[in-house]
């Protein structure tokens, strides 16, 4: 090789340094937080967060073990498991609009397989489950094949092809179930749970088979089989309703009929958990240390993402990590051994302290010192000044203290017990309130819209910009007027509060953000500074309610945050964050972050699934956890691992960004496609078997309109709708969102009514949420 080459390879790589260096954005290295907010499914994260908040701070119910069980029933099935396949197929480019309606049909066609022949009272075919579920497989599997094919034969949108098959399983539904049972309502499916009957020798008593055993009923003198004998059997009741002397002479046999394997089925496809049947007084040991055991890996997740590990490892580390586990340890026994305040209290500095010690000593093992804390904080004291001339710094530390303070003071002037409308605390009424309505709504168009003066004054008006800022006038004036006529003294405190609270909570992080750019340490010490505020928040927050919740779970929670994020500013003091690329750590933290989000998983659901003896004899309300739910765990468990893991998943995006330049490289674009729209047509099947055999019967109009809210959880979910883009999680979080909102809504004792309204404005903010944090994210690299 020449030196001529030789020299052009040396200067490529001092220029993609230089690159790096210099922050060009092919190149430039981005931090775990940028990465984690680029990811599909974090608007819909934070989102479901927020709404889950909301609704528990309004509500009773919510947040305890039935409310969980009702939102985890709502979103696991159909909404749930529906919203994945869809979301798979709306990453792919396509849309089936046949998706809703197939879900009923598909329910339909399994239970009119296993009903009896033609004819019989039952109407169907009387085929064994074991013979009827891959058949309606087979036709479930056919029906995606179609809409797949006709698509990519035809050239045509999928919407018009899937619309079309939605319309005739529609129909289709209506008219064999008339057909066939005379009636729209197919069923009975637990029917089947009648195993076999046969006569004893005397004719005296049958004896009745079913999933749950075995019982023997004695027929009195002059009553019928059939109203004696429970569950009924059509066989019984069609030819020995004459009562005991019918029986004489039938053989046995003639009353041998097999459940078809329903007993099997109910039981993989219903079963449900009862929770007060399951007690284990330990749950709330094995609770606690499964969420700070979760938490904690999460943080040393971050940790291992986020900082530079050091050439050796320090060895004087471990130790004290260890210490600092045992620290946390005791300080968790220390609070389930005292229930008095000051018991409390110990135990939980204890916890506190622990966490500090364990996270330092786990950075003093693995990760690279920066400079000394006093260089450290003379850096950050000669950056002051130059922080100070950044005015981005300045205006986001300003603004998230002033809406600290705002928050505060808001509080403490409105009455949380006045229920009489808020624009009587103002004074304003009659055409007052229509008159500062406009100002406001002028106001917030100038906020929104300034930039859209022009410098001819009155020329303006003969301008572009009215047509932006009229609208915006309007619904300031529209969403002003109807905040002064609904919103309740009570009501107008609870939202300035959070609004005011959640904006001083963004102006301080952005702060810390922009700061950071600047001067690490002087990022570290708006940290700690904001670490404080969500501490002082979290004392006046027990102070001003009288609710059990916010004067402990709520104050706990804040004050766990506060400490996490003063111990993350401690560690960025200490330590070297990372400038390029780690694969081997990142490969560690993630496995950390799974193994840990297991934990917080497994810990909440020990919490959810058991009760004490003391909950017990308290006579706490019962609540059932369904097995759909783990249906659909897994099944979005499969397809996440599919679309990031496997070829198919990249040819999925592949296809849906650009088919044809897809298909350009090798990817089997046509059949790609198809296997999708399958997906979802087996995703139908196995929402309409789980419908059967919970409802035992099914509607002709089940399914029937609900594709929309299945690409509404998707869409919320952070897939876009123009296809190669998108997440399986982000549409089950989407799926939980819309759970939330049907239960949340009746549980804070409001009119259900509204709740379409909800969902619409969620569907609109989450859009507008993920595009917003994608975008900033992107920018920042």
């Amino acid at each position: 090789m020449s030196d001529e080459y030789v020299s052009d390879a040396a200067a490529a790589t001092t220029r993609m340094a230089a690159d790096r260096q210099a922050g060009d954005e092919r190149l430039a290295y981005r931090g775990v937080f940028q990465r984690m907010l680029t990811r599909p499914e974090i608007g819909a994260a934070i989102a479901a967060l927020g709404i889950w908040v909301f609704f528990w701070s309004v509500s009773v119910p919510f947040g305890k073990a039935g409310g969980a069980s009702s939102i985890l029933d709502v979103a696991s099935s159909p909404l749930g498991i529906m919203a994945v396949a869809v979301a798979m197929l709306m990453i792919g480019g396509e849309f089936d609009l046949s998706a809703g309606a197939a879900t009923g049909a598909l329910g339909i066609l399994t239970i009119l397989m296993v009903r009896e022949v033609v004819g019989a009272s039952g109407g169907g075919w009387g085929l064994s489950l074991w013979i009827a579920l891959p058949l309606s497989l087979l036709a479930a599997l056919g029906l995606g094949w179609f809409n797949g094919t006709v698509v990519e034969k035809t050239a045509l949108p999928s919407f018009i092809v899937t619309l079309a098959s939605f319309f005739v399983l529609k129909g289709a539904k209506l008219g064999y179930s008339k057909l066939i049972l005379g009636q729209q309502q197919v069923g009975k499916l637990d029917d089947l749970q009648s195993v076999s009957a046969f006569l004893d020798d005397n004719g005296t008593s049958v004896t009745v088979f079913d999933p749950y055993g075995m019982e023997e009923v004695f027929i009195p003198d002059g009553q019928e089989a059939f109203q004696v004998v429970p569950p009924v059997i059509d066989i019984i009741e069609a030819n020995l309703d004459a009562g005991a002397d019918a029986f004489a002479g039938l053989d046995p046999s003639v009353f041998e009929q097999g459940d078809k394997g329903y007993g099997f089925m109910v039981d993989l496809f219903a079963a449900e958990w009862t929770r007060n049947d399951h007690v284990w007084d330990g749950r709330d040991w094995f609770y606690t240390i499964g969420i700070i055991a979760g938490l904690s890996l999460f943080v040393l997740a971050l940790y291992e993402m986020h900082f530079k590990r050091s050439d050796t490892q320090n060895p004087t580390g471990l130790p004290i990590f260890g210490g600092g586990v045992a620290l946390a340890t005791v300080g968790v026994w220390r609070l389930h051994a005292t229930d008095s305040v000051a018991g409390n209290w110990i135990g939980a500095l204890v916890i506190l302290a622990g966490m500090f010690v364990s996270f330092v000593g786990w950075g003093m093992w693995r990760y690279r010192r920066r400079a000394s804390t006093e260089q450290s904080m003379d850096a950050m004291a000669s950056e002051v000044g130059d922080a100070e001339s950044k005015t981005g710094v300045i205006i986001a530390v300003g603004l998230g203290i002033a809406a600290f303070v705002g928050a505060i003071v808001v509080s403490l002037w409105l009455d949380a017990g006045d229920s009489n409308k808020f624009a009587e605390k103002l004074g304003i009424s009659g055409v007052g309130l229509p008159a500062v309505s406009l100002v406001i709504g002028i106001g917030v168009a100038t906020l929104t819209r300034g930039k859209d003066f022009t410098a001819g004054g009155l020329g303006w008006f003969t301008s572009k910009g009215w047509r932006t800022f009229l609208p915006s006038i309007i619904i300031g004036f529209v969403v002003t007027m109807l905040f002064f006529d609904l919103t309740t003294q009570q009501g107008a405190r609870a939202i300035f509060f959070v609004s005011l609270s959640s904006l001083a909570a963004v102006g301080l992080m952005t702060g810390v953000r922009r700061a950071r750019k600047h001067s690490q340490p002087l990022g570290s010490a708006l940290l700690i500074a904001t670490a404080a505020s969500v501490a002082v928040m979290a004392f006046f927050v027990q102070s001003e309610s009288g609710s059990p919740k916010f004067r402990t779970q709520a104050f706990t929670l804040m004050l766990v945050i506060a400490a996490l994020m003063a111990i993350w500013a401690a560690a960025s003091l200490l330590f070297e964050a990372r400038s390029a690329p780690d694969h081997g750590a990142d490969r560690f933290g993630v496995m950390m972050a799974l193994v840990g989000s297991a934990a917080i998983v497994v810990g909440i659901a020990s919490r959810l699934l058991f009760v004490t003896t003391a909950e017990l004899e308290a006579e706490i309300p019962q609540a059932k956890f369904s097995v759909r739910i783990l249906w659909f765990f897994l099944f979005t468990a499969v397809c996440s691992w599919v679309l990031a893991r496997t070829k198919f998943g990249s040819w999925t995006f592949a296809v849906g960004g650009n088919k044809q330049a897809a298909r350009q490289v090798g990817v089997p674009a046509a059949r790609t496609k198809t296997q999708l729209f399958m997906l979802v047509s087996f995703a139908a099947w196995l929402v309409g078997l789980l419908l059967a055999f919970r409802l035992n019967n099914i509607q002709a109009s089940t399914g029937d309109g609900e594709e929309f809210e299945y690409i509404i959880a998707a869409v919320v979910g952070g897939t876009l709708l123009t296809g190669g883009y998108g997440s399986t999680i982000g549409a089950a979080i989407g799926a939980f969102i819309m759970a939330m909102s049907v239960q949340g809504i009746p549980s804070a004792r409001w009119n259900s009514d509204w709740r379409f309204v909800f969902v619409g404005a969620i569907l609109l903010l989450s859009v507008v949420a993920n595009n917003f944090i994608r975008t900033k994210a992107e920018a920042a690299r």
